[in-house]
């Protein structure tokens, strides 16, 4: 299979479902590069607590999308656009894009919300409301500031989109981040029954301490005491964090990141459900990945590649 240029192979699911794997399957069949669709794997350094794939997996897939920014600067979605944009005029073969960011996907295949671009000095000064004063207040501060953009923004207590929908007022926008685009994207998911995701995700959390995730977050404080917003969306950071500081014990710190893992499942789900076009491939415990890699193939000789819109 080859994909024309500004297309990609999408592969999409919640987080560890086994994506990685059969992604870096069908890359080695197809000879296709990988484009990461993971709104937190663009940090650099928070490679355990991200799953990133390890470095000898980077080089020879050729990946983009990752480690575009430290973990004291904000990295949007418009950021990691400008990447995928560069890496895709850069390789004309095969792309397959894989990741659970809802968003992310649906800006790669359908164009960036017509908002404001970002504003730096809007961005720190939201964040620092943030951190001193907590979302209620930012909120309370944007409803003053522009109620027409305040009232449109569906979760309130999510820091990222407070955090953007500020810059937008402060710009003078009237919309939101949360505008509604065209038809859903089309993807192919991978996903697995509840109880199978949910095992996979303790073994997981799990295998990130045993992995060097609390040495690695101790480091990454060292270098960079205060992390922007986004970044601290992370899981598992501020639960190394807080083991760290003895606030949590280590097995306190690893049920806290398999609960929150599971959540985030949850919600990706929802998004694939609802908001894509999403053909599923099931997986069951005992699915080998190259069986799942060839199921997949097939769906996507038959749909073809998505054309991007970036």
């Amino acid at each position: 299979m080859n994909a024309a240029p500004r297309c990609v192979w999408p592969l999409a699911g919640p987080t560890a479902s086994g994506k990685t794997e059969v992604a870096h399957l069908l890359a080695e069949r197809m000879g296709a590069r990988i484009l990461s669709v993971d709104s937190m794997l663009v940090y650099r350094g928070m490679d355990v607590g991200t799953d990133k794939p390890p470095p000898e997996a980077r080089r020879r897939f050729g990946y983009a999308g990752i480690d575009l920014a430290n973990p004291d600067d904000s990295c949007d979605v418009a950021r990691w656009l400008a990447a995928a944009r560069v890496a895709l005029d850069g390789f004309e073969g095969p792309w397959i894009a894989v990741g659970g960011t809802g968003l992310y996907f649906r800006c790669l295949l359908q164009g960036l919300d017509p908002s404001p671009p970002a504003d730096p000095a809007a961005r720190a000064e939201a964040e620092e409301l943030l951190a001193r004063d907590g979302s209620a207040a930012l909120y309370a501060r944007l409803r003053d500031l522009a109620p027409e953009v305040a009232v449109r923004l569906r979760d309130p207590r999510n820091p990222r989109r407070l955090v953007r929908a500020w810059e937008i007022a402060r710009a003078g926008g009237g919309h939101p981040p949360d505008r509604r685009w065209g038809d859903p994207p089309r993807l192919v998911g991978l996903r697995r029954a509840p109880a199978d995701l949910r095992h996979r995700i303790a073994l997981r959390a799990r295998r990130m301490f045993g992995a060097g995730l609390l040495e690695e977050a101790r480091e990454l404080r060292r270098r960079f005491p205060r992390w922007s917003s986004t970044a601290m969306q992370a899981i598992g950071y501020r639960e190394a964090f807080a083991a760290l500081d003895g606030r949590m014990t280590p097995e306190e710190a690893v049920a806290a990141v398999a609960a929150r893992t599971v959540r985030l499942a949850r919600r990706q789900m929802t998004w694939f459900r609802h908001q894509a076009r999403t053909e599923w491939v099931d997986a069951e415990p005992n699915s080998a990945a190259e069986a799942l890699a060839g199921r997949i193939e097939r769906i996507w000789r038959q749909e073809g590649p998505s054309r991007v819109a970036v």
